[in-house]
């Protein structure tokens, strides 16, 4: 999907761009949620912090003590893989 689709009228969206941009939305409101979390003044420890994140990104049977930009990227591309995961 290019940017520029959105700058056309001739051009609209197609059902495959309205999927990319839910799953791309989907991923960065899961990010959110965990940012809203870690960063929550809770007196939640942090370990059952981070276990709950790693949970909502689908990551819960990783050691992972953070997430990388490329992990999430490798989130959204696997919820926009429509010929391996159709949703």
């Amino acid at each position: 999907m290019q940017a520029a689709v959105f700058n056309n009228t001739d051009n609209p969206l197609n059902t495959e761009d309205y999927a990319s941009l839910r799953a791309a939305i989907e991923v960065y409101a899961r990010w959110l949620d965990a940012q809203e979390i870690i960063n929550s003044s809770t007196e939640e420890k942090t370990n059952d912090k981070r276990m709950k994140v790693l949970e909502l990104l689908g990551l819960e049977k990783s050691n992972k003590k953070e997430i990388k930009y490329s992990e999430l990227r490798h989130l959204y591309l696997c919820k926009t893989d429509f010929n391996k995961n159709p949703s």
